[in-house]
């Protein structure tokens, strides 16, 4: 003998109840996800107003754009404007007279690169000016 079947109406609502409960799962999943969303959304506007919005000056490659920027007046001169010349020279400066660096420099460097002696010492007294004289006695003149 088989059992006798249940009545339609019985398993139509233990199917309801099924798809019930999945109803509610994929409520819970997607109000998951919707939170996450609202807060993604609200988020980024207070990140955005804690970061600073003024951007830094950008570092000049230019040495002349740095001689502006500082208000100085008149030209670079010509080893200021030419790095190259001028970790040249500050290479050897140290251990040459400036006649010798000069004729260095005309050796090294293209005829348009070249230097003069005046040149070099006007640029190396602006460089690294003369220090004061010290005295033994402090306030001492």
């Amino acid at each position: 003998m088989t059992s006798p079947a249940p009545p339609p109406d019985s398993q139509l609502a233990r199917r309801l109840a099924i798809a019930l409960e999945d109803m509610r799962a994929a409520a819970t999943c997607l109000a998951a996800a919707l939170d996450a969303a609202a807060a993604t959304a609200l988020e980024q506007p207070l990140q955005r107003a804690i970061q600073p919005t003024v951007k830094p000056a950008p570092v000049p490659a230019d040495p002349a754009a740095e001689h502006r920027r500082a208000h100085r007046s008149g030209v670079l001169s010509r080893i200021t404007r030419d790095p190259e010349v001028e970790a040249f020279i500050l290479g050897i400066i140290e251990t040459m007279t400036y006649a010798q660096v000069v004729e260095a420099v005309a050796r090294t460097f293209p005829p348009a690169r070249h230097i003069s002696s005046s040149s070099l010492h006007r640029w190396w007294r602006k460089r690294s000016p003369a220090e004061e004289p010290q005295s033994a006695v402090p306030g001492s003149y």
